[in-house]
């Protein structure tokens, strides 16, 4: 791996906390000045006078104590009158609002409310059913009380419907609607796409220009040029060049969990240990940084701000809640995608990234590695050359200045690396679950990998790619937990949907790609882990499979995904046993917090080495990059 130049080298070792959460040293201050000692601490006892009569002070003179008596006594009415009258004033002026203000604040209430309940009707009045809203929130009420998550809100409204096409619902008083016939899904993603381009999701350039460039939010003209430049970062020639970086990124993860399973019957958090090492294979594969995740766990920064951008908290829930169902909040209150402290810590990481490999060594072009941080460099150029190549000469436009800027680098970068390591470990962790869960289909995946490996000299790239057991484990891995639980767009012009049924411009639709995968008409035993139904996938597609989204806007990362989710499996599963433990649970509970789907409990798993003989997968040196 390339030197880094030292200041990107001490932000990668940054201790992963907020700056307001460290301690932080005060400036050097003066101690006090000590207080001089009395010169007599004890006086000396008085002298007496040649007359015989002490000498010292002259007395004081006597006061008459009624006099200050009843001087405090009228200072003490006085003040009492002042006090009288301060509340006597507050109380006229709280009831002149109740009368004047709480009136109007009534009437602007049942107004709100009448108008609520009068859209209420919008989709009855059209023939399609839904869930009954409530006055001023719609349908959102189990959202702002964070008891569900987003995937869970969307997929409880798709089965509140069983019997019809799609279902109508209330984003406060905004119209939306879900879709749940898998014909009608595949138009209005892949066919129709030109009337549904964009995700309702959305965020301000104003406030927050890295969030709303960044290629999962960006919408028009931003987002097809960036796309459009962005495609070779994951060719398959380009994943074949990364694969030796991924090896040694699997190995090390493998290492980490055979010492940190050494004694026996000791359970590991599999969801945090995986989340580590695939935060150091993004970071070397992805920017060609070493992140330091499995060496120093949470201490290090950019796994810290990683975990924090999406991160477990009320706030974070709610201002994500505003980007992703309520976007015409996101200007008002100033809410951000990425969450603050961290968007400005990776922001900077990403900035001295860029910065380095731009000078290199002093000779104005940094080294190529080849990785999405080169292509990102490129990006401008390949936006240019575009345009160009349309003659189209809208090169001052506001979205090609847009997608040529630092900042908007800065955007890709950021969702490269958190969404690459949150969604990634996330797959390879419910996979081990189900694994543990289901020793026969482990045993078959192992003994398809040992052949797989022996046939082809080692775990080389060709060698997963003839595992084809291996495929079905994680195709059903991603149905039953798809990393993100539905899929969101908007309708831009009006849209015949069905017969006497045209959706308005501006409507948001939702697709529930998690309660799609798990339903029975769709799949059979749909909640069950069965890798098997994939075996005649090859033949017959099933009717709607998308945990990656569909259409124009499938998630870019698809293969450098897929390509690392195999590797980590088949290195785990060829050195250790996986079983569940005492504190394995019997089914995962979905967090209500943060956009991607997330568990509680960490997944707690057990690791047994195996024999370790032939034990070694990896053809690659475990040096250091």
């Amino acid at each position: 791996m390339a030197p880094l130049s030292s200041k990107v080298e001490h932000s990668l070792l940054e201790v992963g906390d907020d700056a307001e959460s460290l301690p932080r040293a005060s400036a050097a201050q003066p101690p006090p000045p000590s207080a001089k000692p009395h010169p007599h601490p004890h006086p000396p006892e008085p002298l007496a006078s040649a007359s015989g009569t002490e000498a010292g002070p002259r007395p004081v003179p006597a006061v008459e104590v009624g006099a200050g008596e009843g001087a405090g006594r009228h200072d003490g009415l006085r003040g009492a009158r002042l006090l009288m009258l301060r509340v006597l004033l507050l109380t006229a002026i709280a009831l002149y609002l109740l009368r004047r203000v709480l009136p109007l604040l009534l009437l602007l209430t049942a107004a709100a409310a009448a108008w609520s309940l009068r859209r209420a009707g919008y989709w009855r009045r059209r023939g399609v059913p839904g869930p009954a809203p409530a006055p001023l929130v719609g349908n959102l009420w189990p959202l702002l009380r964070l008891r569900v998550g987003p995937g869970d809100f969307v997929g409880d409204i798709y089965r509140s419907a069983p019997d019809s096409p799609y279902v109508g619902f209330f984003i406060l008083d905004k119209p939306c609607l879900v879709l749940r016939d898998p014909a009608l899904i595949k138009r209005v993603l892949v066919r129709d796409f030109h009337a549904f381009a964009a995700r309702h999701a959305a965020a301000c350039p104003a406030v927050d220009p890295a969030g709303a460039t960044n290629l999962f939010i960006a919408r028009g003209r931003c987002w097809q040029l960036t796309r459009r430049a962005l495609s070779p970062c994951f060719t398959a020639a380009r994943l074949r060049a990364l694969f030796p970086a991924m090896q040694r990124r699997t190995a090390a993860l493998a290492d980490f969990i055979q010492a940190s399973s050494a004694a026996p019957g000791r359970p590991l958090k599999a969801k945090d240990a995986v989340a580590r090492g695939v935060t150091d294979l993004v970071g070397e594969c992805l920017f060609g940084v070493e992140a330091h995740a499995l060496r120093l766990g949470d201490a290090a920064a950019m796994r810290a701000h990683g975990r924090r951008i999406f991160g477990f908290s009320p706030r974070r829930a709610l201002e994500i809640l505003s980007v992703f169902f309520v976007p015409a909040l996101v200007r008002p209150l100033g809410v951000e995608f990425f969450h603050r402290g961290s968007s400005a810590y990776l922001e900077r990481v990403f900035k001295e990234l860029l910065r380095a490999r731009r000078q290199g060594d002093g000779e104005g072009e940094g080294p190529r590695r080849g990785d999405a941080l080169d292509d990102l460099l490129a990006l401008p150029g390949r936006v240019r050359a575009a345009l160009a190549k349309d003659g189209d000469d809208a090169r001052g436009d506001d979205a090609t200045r847009a997608a040529t800027s630092d900042e908007h680098l800065v955007g890709q970068a950021m969702v490269f690396f958190t969404a690459g390591f949150e969604t990634t470990a996330s797959t390879i962790s419910v996979a081990l679950f189900e694994l543990a869960r289901s020793p026969r289909a482990q045993g078959r995946l192992r003994a398809e990998l040992a052949a797989a490996r022996a046939r082809h000299g080692g775990l080389s790239y060709d060698a997963l790619n003839d595992a084809p057991y291996l495929n079905m484990v994680i195709s059903e891995a991603l149905r039953l937990y798809p990393s993100l639980p539905y899929v969101d767009r908007t309708c831009s012009e009006a849209y015949p949907l069905a017969e006497g049924l045209t959706l308005e411009a501006g409507t948001p639709v939702f697709v529930p790609v998690m309660a799609l995968h798990r339903d029975e008409r769709l799949y059979p035993r749909a909640h069950a882990f069965v890798p098997e139904r994939w075996a005649a996938a090859a033949d017959a597609a099933p009717p709607l499979y998308m945990p990656f989204g569909a259409g124009p806007r499938t998630c870019i990362g698809m293969r450098f995904a897929l390509l690392a989710i195999k590797l980590t499996l088949a290195q785990l599963l060829l050195r250790f046993e996986v079983q569940p433990c005492a504190q394995t649970p019997t089914r995962l509970k979905v967090s209500p917090f943060g956009l991607f789907l997330k568990f509680y409990g960490g997944i707690p798993l057990q690791f047994r080495s195996l024999s370790t003989e032939g034990s070694s997968v990896t053809d690659a040196p475990r040096q250091a990059a």
